[in-house]
């Protein structure tokens, strides 16, 4: 006859085997995610290691790789972590900006997804299919040795003795992180006057114009005046949000040519508390051009 203690030891046999049925469901489960994001990887991207030499990268393509090997960090001898694990982060928040570093380099077939990066970078999307996720994939590199190739990388952008072509390029990136610096810092100090965030279409070529003349710093000096002006306008006027958008950018080239005409110099602006510098403005002022955050304070110019 079972006794009570019997009886006990009878449930916490049936607990354990329990958990550990769950335990085998749950493993399962995930060996088939596993399986499916392998197959899904696979028909995506290809995983052929290709013989290159940093000499013929694009000075965008090795700025942009550069640029996630910083940020994400080496898991492995041949990975990568995730752009959204890095600190600093990766690039400011305009969205063209941010999303063309893996871009670029999974068109340039430089590096892939790792299908071993963790689950949720693999998430279903609306309709229930896989996807994947840009800020949470880790990056699998697709030379031969890839440790050995960033490393020859960096040596050849610090040496300044760069191929054909380099020099316009990063010329043309210096304007670009120029212009998305503006627009975020443009965005986040209009929000916190309750204006709405300008429309990317008409202030980036006004910042464009105005970053000829002026560093980003200035630039920035500029853009607070003019949303201040805005907001003053706004609260005395009663106007709609899309006429306010429309006012900031003319009050944005009003006053830069009120500054021109008077012959004033702008005293320019620290960066944000919030919009620390990014990690691709490390590697393009501190490795590519070696003079730190003078690039914020000077304008950009032909390198």
């Amino acid at each position: 006859m079972a006794t009570a203690r019997d009886s006990d030891v009878l449930t916490r046999l049936s607990r354990e085997h329990s958990k550990a049925r769950r335990e085998e469901i749950k493993l399962a489960a995930s060996r088939r995610r596993r399986q499916a994001i392998a197959d899904y990887c696979a028909a995506q991207w290809d995983y052929s290691v290709r013989d290159i030499s940093p000499k013929q990268l694009s000075a965008r393509a090795a700025f942009s790789l550069l640029c996630i090997v910083r940020n994400g960090g080496w898991i492995t001898p041949t990975t990568v972590g995730a752009l959204d694990d890095g600190h600093p982060r990766i690039a400011p928040y305009t969205l063209e900006f941010q999303t063309g570093f893996p871009l670029l380099i999974t068109t340039h077939q430089l590096a892939v997804p790792s299908p071993d990066s963790p689950l949720k970078a693999f998430p279903d999307d609306t309709k229930g299919q896989l996807s994947w996720s840009l800020g949470n994939v880790h990056w699998q590199l697709l030379m031969r040795n890839p440790v050995v190739f960033i490393q020859e990388l960096e040596t050849l952008v610090a040496s300044r003795a760069w191929p054909l072509g380099w020099a316009e390029e990063v010329s043309e990136l210096w304007i670009e992180l120029a212009i998305a610096e503006c627009l975020e810092f443009a965005d986040i100090t209009a929000v916190r006057k309750g204006l709405p965030i300008p429309c990317v279409w008409d202030m980036a070529p006004l910042l464009k114009t105005l970053l000829a003349e002026y560093s980003v710093s200035q630039v920035f000096a500029l853009l607070w005046a003019a949303i201040e002006d805005t907001a003053a306008f706004v609260e005395h006027n009663y106007i709609s949000m899309k006429r306010a958008d429309d006012f900031l950018v003319g009050a944005c080239r009003r006053r830069a040519d009120w500054v021109y005409a008077e012959g004033l110099t702008v005293s320019g602006l620290q960066r944000d508390a919030i919009l620390s510098r990014t990690q691709a403005s490390y590697v393009l002022h501190d490795l590519f051009l070696n003079h730190g955050e003078d690039g914020f304070f000077k304008r950009p110019t032909p390198v």
